[in-house]
């Protein structure tokens, strides 16, 4: 009877753990991660819980595994250009399969990689939610990585799916 009772509570708890993860979630994604090292991957992570947190939930992303990939890349892509006197640092594409393909630029040069590295993923990931490119400053979606917010706006949150 023991036996029975612990099985049946632990089905209940599983059930309410699905019940409750899964809840408010709009758009839950996950991702594989390739090219950086273990301190850039805690920054990606940064970028993901802020989209979750700001979103209250809505939008999340898990960078444990997944079809979705986030790389880190040597050359920019060539199928974007950049602003006059800029370059592009990031690229967000979805792929033929529908699973979404962020590109990074390896910057590991710049004085300030982390920070820089935290708000090209923050970017990216907004178009993953189905952001466009901002041309002004204070927000997340700004085009300028230096004119970026370093958390996601009211206005970044309307336009996520």
């Amino acid at each position: 009877m023991a036996r029975y009772l612990l099985s049946l509570i632990g089905w209940i708890a599983f059930a309410a753990w699905l019940l409750l993860g899964a809840q408010g979630c709009e758009r839950c994604d996950d991702f594989t991660v390739r090219g950086f090292a273990p301190a850039e991957v805690e920054v990606l992570h940064a970028a993901a819980d802020a989209w979750e947190d700001a979103s209250g939930g809505r939008l999340r992303v898990s960078l444990d595994g997944g079809d979705s990939t986030i790389d880190l890349v040597s050359e920019p892509p060539h199928r974007v250009t950049a602003p006059e006197g800029s370059r592009v640092l990031g690229t967000t594409r979805t792929k033929w399969d529908g699973t979404t393909a962020v590109e990074v630029l390896d910057d590991r040069g710049h004085p300030d990689w982390l920070g820089r590295l935290y708000l090209v993923a923050l970017h990216e990931l907004g178009h993953h939610f189905g952001c466009g490119e901002f041309y002004g400053r204070g927000r997340v979606m700004s085009i300028i990585v230096e004119d970026a917010a370093t958390w996601p706006t009211a206005t970044d949150l309307e336009c996520a799916e």
